[in-house]
């Protein structure tokens, strides 16, 4: 009693599925038999409709099995893309996949256009085919139009390409054996500008010459020659476009939309597919015997708004007889709803809310109709066990009816995948079966299930065509219901690896195999790979698998080399145990069971971005990581790993922005010496991170830099263990650090720009020891742009190199008198110390200071300065410009330049002579006064006196050595601005001054 009735499953089949009279439905054909495959003795007939236009219609694969675009040239149906293109001067236009239906229409057909009237018909194109089977393009701009037509093409035309170069217009086309110049015209080279509506596929200006058939693919290149990337590439055929897809992007990065309206809507298809109108659509078919209940399995989707009123997915009855009569049974649509009604032996029940949704997509429905057993399920969920007002008789059906009643109406609008009624004592071991089978076969509602898993095996995996490298394999593991017949191929003789009938062998960083459809669509699953090197296991999310090589899918020029015994595909649901059983059937064969001695894993999964999460694995015998997980952006899961004797982890996990947490028991170079951490984990997504044991790293430049750090452990261990100088250069640059712990950093000597715009970062601990063990430490940039709203006195005596450490701390209002800066150090760098940041006062010693060029700059909230003395200060150059206190007094007898030093000390008033009263320097810089006193407005003129009585009692001259008879400065001009209101200068040394070489300017007057 079993019924097996199926549409166009696979090109294989094709023949018998849709046959009549050995032939084979094609793409739009009315479909007058649908053939029962049943071997039952009761299978009666085929199902048959004699009136033809009664007949669904075949929407088959293509023989390559891409799929393509469908248009059926009714208004609304059509493919937009949101205007990408930009201006065209020369150009190739191409259109790929055509059928003969669409080359020689019933109507004026566009394959592409921009069109818009409305602004005047600006930067416009339409490309058609007339009725005769012409090419007609037309081009408009506002200064005017023009139609190019060409002569007829072939009826088998599959392809058709439009080039203009200049004045030229070259029509081609593709009837099998590649694009060839079908005819030529000539062009008045018009210029297309940037128009502003959207690019439209099978139709223009939405409404007019609708084309009816099929487009595999549409691009568009801004030359003529086809040189470079095109402006636009919709590819239907591409792997990551799925049946049915509205929405989608194209490899030119724009989004499509494809258009939908009524029950015969444009459709990506990608499956092979009965097309039911839902107006008088049917097939009707004979049981050999009358039969009494039965199991049912259908796999279809609805289009539009589902078709009739109790629209039929399927029905029986006796001879004559109607479903819905005590004879017979019906799943059907509940009126005009979206609720499926079960007849049953003259009862019925509703079972099932919103079934008849286009919005949902693929269904594989499943129904047993027996006395007291009734009970349905949808996709293997939203389980219905029965209906209770259903009688308990059975019934006596004799015909059947798919899409329609007996009488042919009740139509129901859908795309049929498959259709089979089994007995309904089959047990739920043998529905799971059939259920598992129709999924796996017509991809229904998943890739793969829980019941088994693909394998690529070497052992299986013969050699179809040795030139070429062409392979296939069977995916099928032994107890699964999942099969996958896939190949690969690879014609380059360089790339190729080499196989024994054991193990496949990628010789070099350039073997690899290229993966052929269907593998190059999306998975996700548990991905576990053996090979010499080691058994990995990560869970991938894989758009489109293109390659295979040693680790798995990715390709690269950092591919690794070894032997490969086999990858094994999981179902995401696979447990702990499952990933293990497959890695032990793996290893049993001879793969690594964990890494070698000398292996090395850099760049081994860089920009790995389908893989989501990575096992633990053993790796404790390999030294180089470098980049290993480099760009993984979907990683966000990671497994505790032994990488003990690891020395080098340069970026490493750099660049894993879903990574947001690292695990605690991973061991990172323990056994080694002088661990390379640069970069690691920069500009990853990691909140926090584990008190690890990192005490032999001795570089740790840029580690957590721009991650997302907003914390960091106490108990963590850097660098105690080095030998040699360790390195903290931006180590924390750029997180959200909220606060840092008092870590042991004593072997660090170099801390540049370590906290560097920590912009939550308002406070440092007093314990912390940065350099304790080292000499002439460098703090450049460290704290530069941080949060800081205070900083501790730390010991940093032996600091040399202090330059912009806390420029930019706009919340640091103090800095504590007791803090140690270089105090054991010579020659310290302090430029731009404290430059742009709050400090509104500072008295903290500097006895070793040195280089003080543009210190305090810019600190206009600082209006106490009272450091005793500067007493090594050489470079004092911009040092208090544009700072808010009203007198100076600070000593600073050694600066051989003073250029802009005060400048823009607007509220200065009193300054002291005692600045320059010992004014001593070795020699002097070029410009030394230059703009010094500039815009001090508020100064005195005793001040000025002050100063220039000071400089004058120096004994300097305006030489390069400061003595009489030395190299005259080019600027020896003394600088200098103040309050007239106070009075004049006494200016009593103003001669003297002048003798000595000096140039006094006040108020911008040489005097």
């Amino acid at each position: 009693m079993a019924l097996n009735l199926s549409t166009l499953t696979s090109s294989a089949t094709s023949g018998d599925v849709l046959a009549e009279a050995l032939t084979t439905a094609d793409f739009l054909e009315n479909v007058p038999v649908l053939r029962n495959l049943s071997r039952n003795s009761n299978k009666g007939g085929d199902a048959k409709q004699d009136v033809a236009l009664n007949q669904p219609k075949a929407l088959p694969l293509d023989a390559n099995g891409k799929g393509y675009l469908y248009l059926c040239g009714v208004s609304g149906n059509y493919a937009s893309v949101p205007d990408p293109l930009g201006s065209l001067g020369d150009f190739t236009m191409q259109i790929d996949g055509l059928n003969a239906g669409a080359v020689r229409p019933d109507t004026l057909s566009t394959l592409i256009s921009q069109y818009d009237n409305s602004s005047g018909f600006d930067a416009s194109f339409i490309l058609r085919i007339n009725t005769d089977g012409t090419l007609n393009l037309v081009l408009y701009t506002t200064a005017g139009s023009e139609s190019l037509t060409s002569s007829a093409v072939p009826a088998n035309t599959a392809g058709i390409q439009v080039k203009r170069v200049g004045t030229i217009v070259e029509y081609l086309i593709d009837t099998g054996s590649g694009f060839n110049i079908h005819d030529t015209d000539t062009s008045n080279g018009i210029s297309l500008s940037n128009a502003s509506c959207d690019v439209q596929i099978g139709v223009a200006n939405t409404v007019t010459s609708r084309l009816k058939g099929k487009i595999s693919r549409a691009i568009i290149w801004d030359n003529g020659t086809q040189a470079g990337d095109p402006v636009l590439d919709v590819d239907f055929t591409a792997t990551n476009i799925r049946h049915g897809d509205t929405k989608f992007k194209c490899a030119t990065g724009q989004v499509i939309t494809i258009n939908q309206s009524g029950n015969d809507p444009a459709t990506v298809i990608k499956k092979s597919v009965l097309r039911f109108d839902g107006v008088n659509d049917g097939l009707q078919g004979l049981f050999a015997n009358n039969i009494n209940s039965g199991y049912m399995f259908a796999a279809f989707s609805v289009l539009g708004d589902g078709g009739d009123d109790y629209g039929r997915i399927f029905g029986a009855n006796i001879n004559g007889g109607f479903d819905y009569q005590n004879t017979g049974f019906a799943l059907r649509r509940l009126v005009s709803t979206e609720t499926l009604n079960l007849r049953y032996s003259g009862g019925w029940g509703e079972t099932h809310q919103n079934l008849f949704d286009d919005d949902r997509g693929d269904l594989l429905f499943e129904s047993r109709l027996a006395p007291s057993s009734q009970k349905s399920k949808v996709n293997d969920a939203d389980g219905n066990n029965g209906v209770t007002t259903l009688p308990d008789t059975g019934v006596a059906a004799t015909e059947y009816s798919i899409s329609s009643d007996s009488t042919g109406g009740s139509n129901l609008a859908i795309d049929l995948e498959y259709l089979a009624l089994f007995p309904a004592t089959i047990t739920d071991a043998q529905a799971d079966s059939v259920r598992n089978y129709i999924n796996n076969r017509n991809n229904v509602f998943s890739l793969i299930d829980s019941q088994g898993y693909y394998f690529f095996d070497p052992q299986i995996f013969p050699i179809v065509d040795p030139a070429a490298f062409v392979s296939y394999w069977n995916g099928n593991i032994v107890g699964s219901d999942n099969t996958l017949n896939a190949s690969v191929s690879q014609s380059t003789v360089n790339d190729q690896p080499t196989r024994d009938g054991y193990k496949v062998t990628f010789n070099d960083n350039a073997d690899h195999l290229v993966v052929a459809s269907p593998l190059s669509g999306g998975q996700a699953g548990w991905q576990i790979v053996g090979t010499s090197l080691g058994t990995f296991a990560y869970r991938v999310n894989a758009n489109a698998v293109t390659e295979l090589n040693l680790l798995g899918n990715f390709g690269s020029t950092f591919r690794k080399t070894g032997d490969l015994y086999g990858i094994i595909l999981l179902p995401e649901s696979a447990s702990s145990a499952d990933i293990e059983s497959a890695r032990k059937l793996l290893t049993d064969r001879g793969a690594s069971d964990g890494d070698i001695i000398g292996i090395s894993f850099s760049y081994a999964w860089l920009d790995r971005t389908d893989i989501v999460e990575f096992k633990s694995i053993r790796l404790s015998n390999t030294i180089n990581f470098t980049s290993a997980w480099h760009n993984s952006t979907s990683l966000s899961s990671f497994g505790a790993i032994d990488a003990s004797n690891g020395s080098n982890f340069s970026s490493a996990w750099r660049g894993t922005s879903a990574l947001t947490s690292f695990p605690s028991g991973a061991k990172l170079g323990t056994e080694a010496t002088n661990v390379n951490f640069t970069s690691a984990w920069q500009s990853s997504g990691l909140t926090s991170f584990p008190a690890l044991d990192l005490s032999t790293g001795s570089n740790f430049a840029n580690s957590f830099t721009s991650s997302a750090l907003t914390s960091f452990p106490a108990g963590i261990k850097m660098g105690t263990a080095a030998t040699g100088d360790v390195q903290f250069t931006d180590t924390w640059r750029d997180t959200t650090l909220s606060s840092f712990p008092a870590l042991d950093l004593g072997n660090g000597k170099f801390f540049n720009g370590a906290w560097r715009d920590c912009d939550e970062l308002t406070s440092f601990p007093s314990d912390i020891k940065l350099g304790t063990n080292k000499t002439g430490l460098a703090f450049p940039d460290t704290w530069r742009g941080s949060g800081l709203a205070s900083f501790p006195a730390l010991d940093l005596s032996t600091g040399a190199f202090f330059n912009s450490a806390w420029q930019g701390c706009s919340s640091l209002t103090s800095f504590p008198a007791g803090a140690k800066l270089g105090t054991s150090a010579s020659n310290v760098n302090f430029s731009g110390a404290w430059r742009q940041s709050g400090l509104t006062s500072f008295s903290t010693p500097l006895p070793t200071a040195d280089i003080l060029v543009a210190s305090w700059r810019d600190c206009s909230s600082m209006t106490s300065f009272s450091v005793a003395e500067l007493p090594l200060a050489t470079d004092s150059r911009q040092s208090f410009l544009n700072c808010d206190f009203s007198t100076f007094s600070t000593e600073i007898p050694k600066s051989k330049a003073f250029q802009y030093c005060w400048s823009g000390c607007s509220s200065l008033t009193d300054f002291s002579a005692d600045v320059l009263a010992n004014w001593n320097p070795v020699s002097l810089y070029d410009s030394v006064f230059d703009e010094t006193w500039a815009n001090c407005t508020s100064l005195t003129a005793q001040s000025v006196e002050n100063i220039l009585v000071s400089i004058d009692a120096s004994g300097k001259y305006a030489t390069t050595n400061g003595a009489s008879g030395g190299s005259a400065l080019a600027d020896a001009g003394i600088d200098i601005d103040y309050n007239t209101a106070t009075g004049t200068p006494a200016y009593s040394t103003l001669a003297s001054l002048k003798a000595k070489g000096w140039s006094i300017i006040v108020n911008n007057v040489t005097l």
